[in-house]
């Protein structure tokens, strides 16, 4: 995973269904895309887990946090979240 950005992962494209997608951020493990589809716009994070570095230790909790701010997010009854998992961590995406 090191150095590479990841697609936007197939659980996100079934949950949302995008025709079109734009890569946001991409920085130690979590990708951020703008997708637009027939359900509206969403901004997608997904989290990997950070490999270790000479200058960064492992980092692999960074692979959990979209589900967890997806649900926190869904909470107090924000309706236009999705949220799940993928291969490399988890995901969320808001409108």
């Amino acid at each position: 995973m090191s150095g590479s950005i990841p697609e936007v992962p197939t659980v996100v494209l079934d949950a949302l269904m995008p025709n079109a997608q734009r890569l946001v951020i991409n920085r130690r493990g979590s990708t951020v895309w703008e997708v637009f589809g027939p359900r509206g716009r969403y901004a997608v994070k997904v989290g990997c887990p950070i490999e270790a570095t000479a200058d960064w230790p492992a980092q692999p909790w960074t692979a959990l946090a979209p589900a967890r701010e997806g649900a926190v997010l869904h909470r107090p009854g924000f309706d236009e979240i999705a949220y799940g998992e993928w291969e490399q961590g988890t995901w969320n995406g808001s409108r």
